[in-house]
């Protein structure tokens, strides 16, 4: 019978981009633990502890790979992850990962890309390994780009916070009846005074909150009476032109319009005092 002291001991380091990413995909946390269990079965070695984040691959702060690379528990240990590009998708970022982790004595296995087995030309294949990878990964951010800024120029909701009034619900903006309640209330007080600040005391004295349940404040109210074409039906987003919106409006169009008379004499005043 095998024994235990003559086992090598192990960390395990799991990246996901995305909670969705949880299940049995490609690049899911269950297919990576599943690829890190085989590897220390095949190469004798005992998995001491697992590691992971969610988070994407181009970013630096990561809570638990930071434990091990600047905590006290980790030292002089092989970490094993399920392919190179978890650790890192930026070429930039996974050499100086790496140089951190060579610091505190730990090596860095990856059991998809054995670096090793290549000699002195180990360096050369890991640096065309993780080139390939960052070019994946700007290749992904271009097509998703280009994906919202189709889906927007047909009126489509494609990503950011979500406006008072509505939620979120099958792929796009649905109204919110609370809350439509409160945006058609702003914009008939705002009809008659014309004053954010007036507003924004009216509105809390009736007891209304904004979507995160705090008060409303001028800066809030302004936020909102210049949204109006988002509440008329016609949605906007980066470079897109407004269009008309895959959506059901909350105001009617020029609904609570005020006077452009009266609307600058106020805004004037405002700004004056």
């Amino acid at each position: 019978m095998e024994k235990e002291e003559e086992r090598k001991h192990a960390i395990a380091y799991y990246r996901v981009s995305t909670k969705g990413q949880s299940g049995e995909d490609k690049f899911g946390l269950d297919a990576q633990r599943a690829m890190v269990l085989e590897y220390c079965g095949k190469n004798n070695y005992i998995l001491d502890k697992e590691y992971t984040d969610v988070i994407s691959g181009a970013k630096e702060d990561r809570p638990e790979l930071d434990k091990i690379l600047y905590g006290d528990e980790v030292h002089g240990v092989t970490m094993i992850i399920a392919k190179t590009d978890r650790l890192s998708r930026k070429l930039q970022l996974y050499f100086y990962l790496k140089m951190l982790l060579g610091k505190k004595g730990i090596t860095l296995i990856s059991t998809q890309e054995d670096y090793g087995s290549m000699g002195e030309f180990a360096p050369m294949l890991e640096s065309f390994v993780m080139f390939v990878a960052e070019q994946e990964r700007n290749n992904i951010t271009k097509r998703t780009r280009a994906g919202r800024l189709m889906k927007a120029k047909e009126g489509g909701y494609c990503g950011g916070k979500i406006s008072l009034g509505y939620h979120y619900g099958n792929g796009g903006y649905e109204i919110d009846d609370t809350e439509k309640e409160i945006v058609i209330a702003i914009f008939r007080i705002y009809q008659k005074v014309q004053n954010y600040t007036e507003v924004a005391r009216r509105i809390n004295h009736y007891g209304y909150k904004t979507k995160d349940g705090n008060s409303f404040t001028k800066d809030s109210i302004r936020v909102i009476i210049k949204n109006r074409s988002l509440y008329e039906g016609r949605y906007s987003y980066g470079s897109v032109v407004e269009v008309k919106g895959r959506y059901e409006p909350i105001l009617k169009e020029g609904e609570f319009t005020p006077s452009k008379k009266t609307l600058d004499w106020n805004v004037y005043y405002t700004e004056s005092n």
